[in-house]
């Protein structure tokens, strides 16, 4: 009966550790289809230039996936206040919210394959 006791609270024991969270990781982030429901607006577009001292980059829209401002329009330039290397032709899903101006997430760079 000892045994059996022990064996439980072993058992137990274990399963609180492996239900406890990783202490070197940080919190978890949305997933794309969060962050796209969450957006008010959520577009492809493709990397211009990024300036390090402004710490931004902007992006020409490509294909806009969602605008619920209807402000946007293809091949519009914006930019987002976050600095981004990259190259001319580079993909990037930008998410953002906001109802007069939006304010823009971090891009993702994406593939077309992706």
């Amino acid at each position: 009966m000892t045994r059996l006791l022990l064996s439980l609270f072993v058992c137990l024991v274990l399963a609180g550790q492996l239900q406890a969270s990783c202490p070197f990781c940080g919190p978890v982030g949305l997933t794309l289809s969060e962050q796209y429901e969450k957006a008010d607006a959520a577009v492809l577009a493709g990397w211009v230039s990024a300036d390090i001292k402004t710490e931004t980059t902007t992006f020409e829209i490509v294909q806009i996936a969602r605008d619920e401002s209807a402000g946007l329009k293809q091949r519009e330039r914006i930019t987002v206040k976050v600095y981004r290397e990259g190259q001319s032709g580079n993909l990037f899903f930008l998410t953002g919210a906001g109802e007069k101006r939006t304010k823009w997430d971090r891009p993702i760079e994406v593939t077309e394959i992706g």
